[in-house]
């Protein structure tokens, strides 16, 4: 099988978008100066002839023009799709899956590094941009389909980026991107993710694949997240967008959340266990064990957010309103317990809707599954709070693989600035921690 990762993931992880990425490369190669004029040319353009636009005001500082229109000044980690992808290809084995990307940067990289030194594992990871080199046998490969371009390097040819790049590579007759997804194809599913499925090149490649293999299976997880649409928009053309597929030969599971593909990825090699219960299924017995004795556990969960909060502020005094959320099984999130008050009955809980675009702090870190710090700005609001810390539950629920299943957060009196943000970091992480165990213990106990 094989797993493709689009320009979702790393967006994910604070990588710019494909837009945001030509506007960069336009004002800083001094194509166009002032960035709303940049974005409006951009509108009714395709990415790939505008930065045709900045390549060429460029020059020969085109190269580390790219480096730095791509990563800035601030360096990212790994999201989740990365960690679901690589924790994918450490169960199947560097033998039986392959690695693809759409992206320039080794995130991908760094994850599967990740995973493998946690479970002290000494498989090499090779980063492919070309016919050759190809990796050692025995080491797992990741094929940068559009070249790759790592931090601290210049660019080279094999970065696929301008009209003239797509327009090179499609003269080619068989590009090794090409052989290397029919050769993944032959063997299994292509599972497409974190993307938008806009590329020409990738979409002629696989409708050409499947079109000659009628057994090709290709999966594409298509995200609202990426699409700008509003969940009644979503819910308006997410028939449209599957059936529009399936006469490509594609399969579309439309999501909501990029993390929604990164959680069927975790799911994917627990399909058909004994025992496996979905995603919602776990959840939902988790919300039912806690609802089954709300009394206590109101009380008990208030009092030990109270003794959390307590420590916090040692090191953070301005923290207060240290809230943990449950999700429900049915959608929704919920907030169940805070330090500083207790509820009498579930209906008086309140309830969102999780998810990147939530107008909820809580309902957006669950939606990226990664802690979040937000300033409150609202003009005219007599809130005495100034910003939000928000870190994902994350708890190993019988059943299946670890789920985000809530979140912890926590409001301050002040801005949270960044000399302060490695302490949060520090502290939630903790957090998180200690509550993923409790809520695990409270499966298995109740």
């Amino acid at each position: 099988m094989g797993v493709l990762l689009g320009a979702g993931a790393s967006a994910a992880a604070g990588l710019p978008d494909w837009n945001t990425f030509a506007v960069e490369l336009l004002t800083r190669s001094g194509a166009i100066t002032d960035r709303d004029t940049a974005k409006a040319f951009l509108g009714g353009q395709d990415p790939a002839i505008v930065a045709e636009a900045a390549k060429d005001a460029a020059g020969n500082t085109w190269p580390s023009l790219l480096e730095s229109a791509l990563y800035g000044e601030t360096p990212v980690d790994p999201a989740a799709l990365h960690y679901a992808a690589a924790a994918l290809a450490e169960k199947r084995g560097p033998e039986t899956i392959s690695l693809f990307t759409l992206n320039y940067d080794e995130l991908l990289e760094v994850a599967l590094h990740n995973v493998l030194d946690a479970l002290g594992r000494s498989t090499g990871v090779f980063s492919r941009g070309k016919v050759r080199p190809r990796a050692p046998h025995g080491d797992y490969e990741v094929h940068h389909l559009h070249g790759f371009l790592p931090p601290g390097a210049s660019a080279d040819d094999s970065v696929v980026l301008t009209l003239s790049d797509y327009n090179k590579l499609g003269q080619r007759q068989v590009p090794w991107q090409v052989s290397a997804l029919q050769e993944t194809l032959q063997k299994g599913p292509l599972i497409l993710a974190g993307t938008s499925y806009r590329d020409p090149d990738i979409r002629q490649w696989i409708h050409d694949l499947t079109s000659e293999d009628r057994d090709a299976e290709v999966l594409v997880f298509l995200a609202r997240e990426g699409m700008g649409l509003d969940r009644t928009q979503f819910e308006r053309v997410e028939m449209a967008l599957k059936n529009q597929w399936s006469a490509l030969g594609v399969h579309v599971i439309a999501t909501h959340d990029y993390t929604d593909a990164a959680q069927a990825l975790r799911e994917f090699p627990h399909l058909g266990e004994d025992g496996y219960l979905t995603p919602r299924e776990r959840a939902s017995a988790l919300w039912e064990k806690n609802v089954s004795q709300f009394s206590m556990l109101q009380q008990g969960d208030s009092n030990e957010l109270e003794q959390d909060l307590a420590i916090l502020q040692e090191m953070l005094p301005d923290l207060g309103n240290l809230t943990l959320w449950l999700t429900d099984g049915t959608g929704g999130l919920v907030r169940w317990a805070a330090n500083d008050r207790t509820y009498k009955h579930p209906n008086h809980l309140r309830r969102e809707v999780p998810g990147h675009d939530s107008p909820w702090i809580a309902g957006q870190c669950i939606g990226r599954n990664d802690l979040l710090i937000r300033e409150l700005s609202r003009p005219g609001s007599t809130s005495r709070w100034h910003s939000v810390a928000a870190t994902p539950v994350v708890a190993e629920l019988p059943g299946g693989p670890a789920l985000p299943c809530g979140v912890i957060s926590a409001a301050s009196t002040t801005a949270i600035d960044d000399a302060q943000i490695d302490e949060v970091n520090f502290a939630f992480a903790e957090l998180s921690e200690k509550w993923s165990e409790l809520l695990q213990t409270r499966m298995l106990s109740l």
